[in-house]
């Protein structure tokens, strides 16, 4: 029996051994330096030879790029969606963040032990450009009632990103104690007031 991913069916047999890569990479990524890893001890830790992993993926690298750009894509389409719907109260935004970001908090873990070990740059462009992508998209009526003037729209995607990626980056790395539902509303609630400064 096969799963469709897109355009493509995979496998159930692909999806395994994929699960089984990934997993093997989280635990031996918590041991030591992602760039440390060998294909051969991913293989042994995976239960298959590296003809398999090669297969699936070119490089250890490879298999990071996809990881992150798949848990900032995943993140980008949240963001979105937690800025469009509209709350009644801080408490119904705060209640609308948990059940958005649900996934989000499972997997800051696995995305923690990936982005000590990605550069600092690359991981913020692997996570602005999503964010521009969704952001190009986004009907501004549904956040102010009318859409901004067109000479301030790159202007706010600009900025929404830049608060985004600096705030997140803040939050993550210095491990804040700020639960993720009341960070994402004060996030919120900071890009909202600000834009319709600028929505002309």
């Amino acid at each position: 029996m096969k799963e469709t991913t897109g355009d493509r069916r995979v496998d159930r047999r692909i999806l395994k051994t994929r699960k089984a890569i990934r997993e093997a990479f989280f635990k031996l990524a918590s041991e030591q330096d992602y760039r440390k890893i060998s294909i051969s001890a991913l293989a042994r830790e995976a239960n298959i030879d590296r003809k398999t992993f090669y297969l699936h993926y070119k490089s250890v690298d490879a298999l990071v790029s996809e990881l992150v750009d798949e848990f900032i894509t995943a993140l980008a389409s949240d963001i979105h969606l937690f800025l469009v719907t509209p709350t009644k109260d801080r408490e119904e935004a705060m209640e609308l963040a948990d059940e958005i970001f649900s996934r989000t908090r499972t997997n800051l873990g696995s995305l923690k032990t990936v982005r000590d070990n990605v550069p600092p740059g690359h991981f913020m462009t692997l996570f602005e450009s999503p964010l521009w992508h969704m952001l190009r998209k986004l009907d501004w009526s549904d956040i102010f009632g009318t859409n901004p003037d067109p000479a301030h729209s790159s202007l706010m995607i600009s900025f929404i990103i830049g608060g985004i990626v600096s705030s997140f980056r803040y939050w993550h790395a210095d491990e804040s104690n700020i639960e993720f539902p009341v960070f994402a509303c004060e996030i919120r609630e900071l890009i909202l007031d600000n834009c319709k400064e600028l929505k002309g």
